[in-house]
C-alpha cells in the first residue's frame, strides 16, 4: 500500500513539473513575441516615415548604398519601443534592457558592417539579403540572451524582476 502511495505522489510530482516546464516555455515564447511586436511597431514607423521623407530612389539607396546607416536608423526605431515594453510592461531593470539592446544590435550590426565594407563571401552577406540576414541575426541574438538569462525570461524570476525594476 505504501508503495502505491509513493508511486502516485511521484507521478503527481512529475506531472506538476511537466506542466511547470510547459508554462515556462510558453511564458518565454510569449515574452519574445511581445518584444518582437514592439520592435515591429518601431520598424513600421521607420519604414513609413522614411518612405514619406525620401523619394523611392532615396529609400532604396539608403538600404542598398549605405546599409550601415539604414541599419542604424532602423535599430533606433526598433529599440525604443522594445525598451519601453521591457521597462514599463515587464518591469525589467535598465541593466536588463541594455543587455537585450546589445544582444539585439551587435549581431546584425556586424552583418551590416561586413556588407558595408564589401565582405560578401557568403550569400547572407549581400546587399540583396541584408534585410533578412540582419533580422535573423537580431532574433538569434535575442534568443541566445533569453536562453542565457532564462530565469528572467521564462517567468522564473518574477520576484527578482520586482526587486531589479528600480535599477
Amino acid at each position: 500500500m505504501n508503495d502505491a502511495i509513493q508511486s502516485t505522489a511521484s507521478t503527481e510530482k512529475h506531472r506538476h513539473h511537466q506542466q511547470g516546464s510547459v508554462a515556462k516555455v510558453g511564458y518565454f515564447l510569449w515574452h519574445l513575441l511581445q518584444m518582437v511586436l514592439a520592435m515591429a511597431v518601431g520598424m513600421a514607423i521607420f519604414t513609413v516615415l522614411f518612405r514619406v521623407l525620401l523619394t523611392p530612389t532615396g529609400y532604396l539607396a539608403l538600404r542598398t548604398q549605405t546599409p550601415f546607416l539604414w541599419f542604424a536608423g532602423m535599430a533606433v526605431f526598433m529599440t525604443v519601443p522594445m525598451i519601453a515594453f521591457m521597462r514599463y510592461y515587464q518591469a525589467h531593470s535598465w541593466r536588463q534592457c541594455a543587455e537585450m539592446t546589445g544582444a539585439m544590435l551587435v549581431p546584425p550590426g556586424t552583418v551590416a558592417a561586413l556588407v558595408q565594407f564589401g565582405v560578401i563571401a557568403y550569400p547572407w552577406l549581400a546587399v540583396s539579403t541584408l534585410s533578412t540576414s540582419t533580422h535573423v541575426t537580431m532574433l538569434l541574438g535575442m534568443i541566445v540572451l533569453m536562453l542565457y538569462r532564462r530565469d528572467q525570461y521564462a517567468g522564473l524570476g518574477q520576484a527578482a524582476h520586482a526587486v531589479n525594476s528600480g535599477g
